[in-house]
């Protein structure tokens, strides 16, 4: 395995995340593209999406069942995968592989992609709820110097 110089994510933003801001927990969001690794830029990345994003209607996100998810077993609110949110998933995930980022959990995207948000003590949800996203984020993790804290790096308003 190459060793990268990024950890990047992709979340749909449900609080409001600032370019620049540092959290040790994001605040409540949909991961939209699990963590890849990437030798490319922050501009490199948003070229690749731009359009695609740009093309993209708001994201209605429904709210289903509580769940136990992942090898740390966090508790969170599955989300229903509908056509839009498979396919916006679909599409990124796609456009990132042809840039050619590595993915650090295969199993989770694309075919294993499961749409959820994570628990947080500021917003509870009950089945059948719904938000409407109207911007996504480009995430960094593992930061030098910031050690497990995430960076926003980028924010693209849908539509």
């Amino acid at each position: 395995m190459k060793i990268h110089k990024h950890t990047y994510f992709f979340v749909l933003e449900i609080a409001a995340l600032q370019v620049g801001e540092i959290y040790d927990d994001l605040p409540t969001h949909c991961t939209l593209v699990h963590r890849f690794w990437s030798d490319l830029s922050v501009e490199e990345l948003a070229t690749g999406v731009r359009k695609i994003l740009a093309a993209t209607s708001p994201v209605a996100l429904i709210f289903a069942e509580e769940e136990l998810l992942g090898p740390k077993k966090t508790t969170v609110n599955k989300i229903e995968l509908t056509l839009q949110l498979q396919q916006l998933h679909t599409q990124l995930y796609d456009q990132l592989t042809k840039q050619g980022v590595e993915y650090t959990a295969p199993g989770w995207v694309g075919g294993g992609y499961i749409a959820h948000v994570s628990k947080r003590q500021e917003a509870t949800f009950a089945t059948g709820d719904t938000h409407d996203c109207t911007a996504i984020c480009l995430v960094e993790a593992e930061v030098e110097g910031y050690g497990r804290q995430r960076l926003i790096r980028a924010k693209f308003n849908l539509g």
